[in-house]
């Protein structure tokens, strides 16, 4: 079922937060494992005229913190690439205050064998479009091996029906 969303019970809440970064720390409170933490940074990009507010998670495990690490920095380049292609159809969008990219960790689960994140990915740049795009973006790891884990590796679809199923 649908929750309606008060507005203005919405809007105190975000009045009475005192930055951004307490705004997206509030949106979406997370609980972590036991020993995990977040690197959170929240800069700008000058030359796109972007915020930046990324979290990284650590788990303790160099290895993998470092491919996720790495998997975060390529969606950021990614995204900062996509604003500075526009930009050459429409230089204004460079120059509009309040355009924005997030990435921020929404849900960890662990097992002895498996890790995964769940990120929630969030861009706006100013005059492309009335809100902003989101995607989720899920990483799964085996601790054993710290190599990423893809439903393939760990389900079986054995018929086609199944696998037209599967893909809806």
């Amino acid at each position: 079922a649908l929750i309606p969303v008060n507005a203005d019970k919405f809007q105190k809440k975000r009045d009475l937060v005192n930055s951004d970064k307490d705004f997206i720390e509030n949106i979406i409170p997370l609980e972590l494992p036991a020993g995990f933490k977040i690197d959170s940074t929240f800069t700008k990009d000058k030359k796109h005229n972007t915020q930046l507010r990324l979290h990284y998670p650590i788990s303790g495990n160099k290895a993998l913190d470092n491919l996720v690490r790495e998997k975060i920095e390529k969606s950021k380049t990614d995204y900062l690439t996509y604003i500075e292609t526009s930009a050459k159809e429409d230089p204004v969008l460079l120059t509009y205050e309040g355009n924005y990219y997030n990435f921020k960790l929404i849900s960890t689960t662990e097992s002895v064998d498996i890790l995964s994140y769940l990120f929630w990915e969030q861009g706006y740049v100013a005059r492309m479009m009335n809100h902003s795009n989101y995607d989720y973006q899920s990483l799964n790891f085996d601790r054993n091996t710290n190599k990423k884990v893809r439903f393939s590796d760990v389900l079986t679809i054995q018929t086609t029906e199944g696998s037209t199923e599967f893909k809806n």
